[in-house]
């Protein structure tokens, strides 16, 4: 969560004008926030529907072979397995539905008036290049892994989802025996499979871009703990 606006109290301190540009500021950040949190419960959503259509499959897997003592043991583990991973999916669909609801909360508190979180950018938005500390500083250094870093795991996090889904249509399309239902499936698998092609090179740009900014980083002499990741700037797990 980000924190809290300045009070009128400050604006009557440091001056009016001051007092709006932080304002305008905080508007920004808690937008770009909202746009964060909205990307991130969209993304595990659709991985917690791939992981819920899993289970399912290993559930009918396991129903079909009751004679076979390894198949079962082998269903069963994976059934365990993949039952713990969509409950901590649902956990952190979970987050991020409250971080937005918490965020929207404070908006509506502030200015009793929540719908220019969605609103496009807008006056008095800044660029990346803009929002950076100094340039050579241990804080600017810092903000550029933290935005490489963050970028390389989203790249890699979406492309690992666009092949677990085209690995569930493949397995699908494979189980089923309606012709109908297997030309459907078979339509749906060419787009996916472009689809993954463009999330490899992304991610592979993404892991090329911080390839550069350690090399620049480097050549900088800057201290190497400055290149490390801050604890909270850690990408998720």
């Amino acid at each position: 969560m980000i924190g809290r606006p300045p009070s009128e109290e400050a604006a009557a301190n440091s001056g009016v004008n001051d007092a709006d540009q932080a304002r305008a500021k905080w508007n920004q950040e808690a937008r770009d926030q909202f746009r964060k949190l909205s990307s991130s419960l969209a993304l595990h959503q659709r991985e917690l529907a791939v992981l819920a259509q899993k289970l399912n499959l290993a559930q009918i897997q396991f129903s079909f072979n009751p004679n076979d003592s390894l198949q079962q043991e082998t269903f069963r583990t994976d059934i365990n397995k993949l039952t713990e991973e969509v409950e901590e999916k649902k956990q952190r669909v979970a987050d991020d539905q409250q971080a937005i609801s918490d965020l929207h909360d404070q908006a509506l508190r502030e200015s009793d008036d929540a719908s220019w979180l969605t609103a496009p950018g807008g006056a008095g938005s800044e660029t990346a290049a803009e929002k950076l500390p100094k340039a050579g500083t241990r804080e600017y250094w810092q903000q550029r892994f933290q935005t490489a870093r963050e970028a390389l795991a989203r790249a890699q996090e979406e492309q690992e989802l666009a092949e677990n889904e085209l690995s569930l249509l493949q397995t699908r399309q494979a189980q089923e025996l309606n012709p109908a239902s297997q030309a459907e499936l078979a339509q749906a698998i060419p787009p996916k499979q472009g689809e993954i092609a463009m999330k490899r090179a992304t991610a592979e740009k993404a892991k090329q871009d911080l390839e550069a900014l350690e090399q620049q980083f480097d050549a900088s002499g800057a201290p190497a703990e400055w290149g490390q990741p801050e604890p909270s700037a850690a990408p998720p797990q």
